[in-house]
């Protein structure tokens, strides 16, 4: 079974004065064929000693802060977690019902 994870930035949140963005919020969606689960989330931000211009940044660019921040493997986590939400959705491991 193909999962396919897509990655999304819902907004950024910045200071008008310089630009600076204290703050993320991301969607992560995981799917197969017509099921889907999602995880969103906010991370917080440090301001740096050097600002990158705000029309400069990029998804890319974002993301690796987002994961820097987070932790690769918060990530894994959240990953394997919808990984084994939509095998179950396919395959259930549990049933419940009478046998009559």
């Amino acid at each position: 079974m193909e999962i396919n994870y897509t990655w999304e930035v819902k907004n950024l949140h910045r200071e008008t004065v310089d630009g600076y963005v204290f703050s993320v919020d991301w969607i992560l969606i995981a799917s197969s064929g017509d099921y889907s689960r999602s995880v969103s989330g906010s991370t917080k931000l440090d301001r740096g000693e050097t600002l990158i211009a705000y029309e400069d940044l990029t998804k890319d660019l974002i993301y690796e802060w987002v994961e820097w921040y987070t932790g690769k493997e918060y990530f894994n986590n959240i990953k394997n977690t919808m990984k084994s939400e939509i095998e179950d959705f396919y395959a259930p491991k549990t049933d419940s019902g009478l046998p009559w």
